[in-house]
C-alpha cells in the first residue's frame, strides 16, 4: 500500500487552485520576475501620469471671479444664480458672481458691468455697457489659480436681446479671452472695442477697434477687423465684413423719385406751397 498523499481532482478533471500555489513554490524565480515587472510597470505609469496631472492642474485650474455692476442711469435688475426673484440695483455692487443675469428695462436705463481685474488693481480688464431693453448673462468669469499657468483670463457672456458696447484689454500677466453668445451664434473678441445689437431676427456687430470672429455651426468662421461690421441670423451670416459706415438717409442724393422716400409739408400758413423738381446739371 502506498503512503503518498494525493490532492483530489476537481470536476471535469480540473485541479484545485492549491495546485497553483504548489507550482509557484516549486518555481519562486517566476514569481519574483512577475512581481518585479508589475512593480516596474506601476512605477512607469506613476512617473508619467503624476507629472502630467500636476501640470494639467497648474495649467487649467481656475477660480471664479466677481463682476462689478454700476447702474449709471435708471434701475437695473439683477438675477443671481439659482434665484427667480430679481434684485433692483440702483447703486454700485461689486459682488456679482458668474451665472448672474443683468436686465435693463424699457425705460431710459444704462449700466456698466466691469469684468475681471488683475491682482489688487481696481482697473478692470474689460467692461460691458448695456442700454434699455437689454438682457445680459455673465455665464463665465474665471482667472487661472496659479501664476505659472499660460491660460488667459476667461469671460463668456450671453446677450439675449438689446444693445451692448464691449471693451476688452489685456493684462500685464496674461491676455483676456472673451466669448459672446447670442441666439444666432457665437463671437470671439480680442482686445478692442465692439458694439453689438441683438434682435429676434439677427445679431449685428460693429468693430471700432480690434478683431472679432463670428462662429456659426456648419459655416466657416468670419473675421471682422477694425472699421468693419457683419451680421448673422439663425440660418446664415454675412458673406463678408463690410464697412462700418452706414448711410442713414434713404435716397440721400435724390437720384430716385422722392415720392416714396421723402415727405413734404408746409409749416407757414396762408402761403403757396413751393415746388421741388429733380434736375441734372453738368452730369450731376
Amino acid at each position: 500500500m502506498s503512503t503518498q498523499a494525493t490532492r483530489p481532482a476537481g470536476p471535469d478533471g480540473a485541479t484545485w487552485p492549491g495546485g497553483v500555489i504548489y507550482r509557484t513554490r516549486e518555481n519562486p524565480e517566476r514569481l519574483a520576475w512577475i512581481v518585479l515587472l508589475a512593480s516596474f510597470a506601476v512605477f512607469l505609469m506613476l512617473a508619467i501620469t503624476v507629472p502630467l496631472a500636476v501640470r494639467y492642474g497648474i495649467e487649467f485650474t481656475t477660480v471664479a471671479q466677481n463682476a462689478t455692476l454700476d447702474p449709471t442711469q435708471g434701475t437695473v435688475l439683477l438675477y443671481t444664480p439659482n434665484s427667480t426673484e430679481p434684485i433692483a440695483i440702483t447703486e454700485l455692487r461689486n459682488d456679482v458672481p458668474e451665472g448672474s443675469t443683468v436686465e435693463a428695462g424699457d425705460s431710459p436705463t444704462q449700466a456698466t458691468i466691469r469684468l475681471i481685474s488683475e491682482g489688487d488693481s481696481d482697473e478692470a480688464l474689460g467692461s460691458v455697457q448695456i442700454f434699455s431693453g437689454t438682457r445680459l448673462r455673465v455665464a463665465k468669469l474665471r482667472s487661472p489659480m496659479f501664476e505659472m499657468s499660460g491660460q488667459p483670463y476667461q469671460v463668456r457672456l450671453k446677450l439675449t436681446r438689446g444693445q451692448a458696447r464691449i471693451f476688452t484689454n489685456s493684462g500685464q500677466q496674461r491676455p483676456l479671452a472673451v466669448w459672446l453668445e447670442t441666439p444666432h451664434g457665437e463671437i470671439a473678441l480680442s482686445t478692442g472695442s465692439y458694439q453689438i445689437a441683438v434682435t429676434d431676427a439677427q445679431t449685428d456687430i460693429t468693430v471700432s477697434s480690434g478683431d472679432a470672429t463670428l462662429v456659426k455651426e456648419g459655416m466657416e468662421p468670419l473675421a471682422v477687423s477694425s472699421g468693419l461690421r457683419a451680421w448673422m441670423t439663425l440660418d446664415t451670416r454675412a458673406d463678408a465684413a463690410v464697412s462700418a459706415a452706414q448711410n442713414l438717409l434713404r435716397n440721400g442724393n435724390f437720384t430716385e423719385s422722392m415720392k416714396d422716400t421723402w415727405e413734404s409739408y408746409v409749416i407757414a400758413q396762408n402761403v403757396t406751397p413751393g415746388k421741388v423738381s429733380i434736375m441734372e446739371r453738368d452730369g450731376r
